[in-house]
């Protein structure tokens, strides 16, 4: 029987935050706490197996018992506050969603073309595999321009549906189906993943609450298979080597070998290189290699300085956490955020920043069905679900890009250009909201 560990605790205590975050329907936070649960997963491995299989090219002082200990005291931190936001109160006021700003047709328009590029850019995994270079046609994905397009369009649908403008179902099945189309098919799980998330939970959120939570659950187990499936089978199943019988195999293998390679299902999800991540930014601090807070402050500079036009401009820009890292250790990409924030400068660092991010999701979380600031900054945490294992840049970029889209809005209201129904004028009234679910 499997004894429990530290790290076993703190991911019960995740857990139990994801539930509860369910229960309450807040996507943010429960996207928070599932990143913590999977990396915490993986060092419960680590913890009782030893260094895993997949890292073999690290140092074994990475994973040292005094960088355990250290990590246990930096989730612990992180896992409490999350429970304490999710137990926080919800705000209940009276709101009329028909004084949500409408998106400009122009505006939606566009969008939809900017999709219609992007799905065409390249092939899909059907036809080619994920890593092959000949696949794409032309460079469509702006970044976080995309993750901005993402967020607007489901604010949209969204906002329809509370003035019931079109059923909760339709809804959800168009925003399912465009990242089918703009993700999946094309080997991407993360953003995609994250964004339909947020949008299922704010879509149903008026749903009676036995029936919402069941339907949900079901939403969120469904949209977790899609991701581990297409994970698996996206470098292969373009030349038949696999099928989908390779993910039950695959998993099955996971399974059987954990006590061999300290590596559970959690390394689909990235678990054990987000874990690696944790203990690399502890050695860094540890060793006095502190990045003194440049990860909090520099994404504002990223956010002026996009990365499409680095090039154009001859633009040098700062350098991010992720690349950083890769400057002392050989790692898959990324950076987990909560061991970025203790290389940045230590427990404090943690306790202070960690805290600001989880107020942020939590005064999204409860306000997005009765306000429009709340319903745009959630709909733009969808990057949350990827960003957490990004660094704290990609986690803040969901939170400024939805700051960009409120600004948007105030000079759009003021100048009153671009449209004669601009973005800042409440939509007509609708006479019955929507019902179906």
């Amino acid at each position: 029987m499997r004894a429990v560990n530290a790290f076993d605790f703190l991911f019960l205590v995740c857990v139990a935050a994801m539930g509860l975050a369910l229960l309450r329907v807040r996507p943010a936070t429960l996207m928070l706490a599932a990143n913590q649960a999977v990396a915490l997963r993986a060092i419960s491995n680590i913890s009782r197996f030893g260094k895993p299989r997949s890292q073999m090219f690290l140092p074994d002082s990475i994973f040292s018992n005094a960088n355990q200990d250290i990590a246990m005291r930096v989730f612990a931190i992180s896992a409490a506050l999350t429970v304490l936001f999710v137990l926080l109160p919800s705000r209940k006021k009276p709101f009329d969603p028909t004084t949500l700003p409408r998106l400009p047709s122009w505006a939606f328009n566009l969008l939809v073309v900017y999709f219609a590029i992007l799905i065409f850019s390249e092939n899909t995994i059907l036809s080619q595999g994920y890593t092959d270079p000949d696949r794409s046609h032309y460079g469509a994905n702006l970044g976080g321009g995309t993750a901005f397009a993402n967020a607007m369009f489901i604010y949209e649908m969204a906002r329809r549906t509370m003035t019931g403008e079109i059923s909760r179902r339709t809804a959800f099945q168009i925003i399912l189906a465009l990242f089918i189309a703009t993700d999946y098919l094309h080997g991407s799980t993360g953003a995609a993943t994250g964004f339909v998330i947020v949008a299922s939970l704010v879509i149903f959120a008026p749903v009676a609450t036995v029936k919402r939570t069941t339907g949900l659950v079901a939403v969120l187990v469904g949209m977790s298979l899609l991701a581990l499936t297409i994970r698996t089978l996206r470098s292969t199943y373009s030349t038949g080597e696999s099928g989908l019988s390779t993910v039950a195999t695959s998993l099955r293998q996971t399974s059987a070998t954990q006590e061999s390679t300290s590596e559970g299902i959690e390394t689909m999800g990235n678990g054990t290189q987000y874990a690696a991540h944790v203990f690399e930014c502890i050695t860094l601090y540890e060793a006095g290699e502190s990045r003194n807070w440049r990860s909090i402050y520099l994404p504002l500079v990223y956010t002026v300085e996009p990365s499409f036009l680095i090039k154009p401009l001859d633009i040098e820009r700062p350098k991010e956490a992720a690349w950083e890292l890769a400057d002392y250790f050989i790692h898959g990409g990324g950076i987990f955020v909560v061991g970025e924030l203790y290389w940045n400068g230590g427990y404090f660092c943690v306790l202070v920043v960690f805290a600001g991010l989880a107020f942020v999701c939590w005064r999204a979380d409860v306000s997005y069905s009765s306000s429009f600031f709340g319903l745009m900054m959630t709909c733009h945490l969808g990057t949350l679900l990827q960003g957490t294992g990004y660094g704290f840049a990609q986690v803040t970029r969901g939170i400024i890009n939805g700051l960009i889209a409120m600004t948007i809005w105030a000079l759009a209201s003021r100048l009153s250009i671009g449209s004669s129904r601009p973005l800042g004028t409440p939509a007509q009234p609708s006479p019955k909201p929507a019902t179906s679910s």
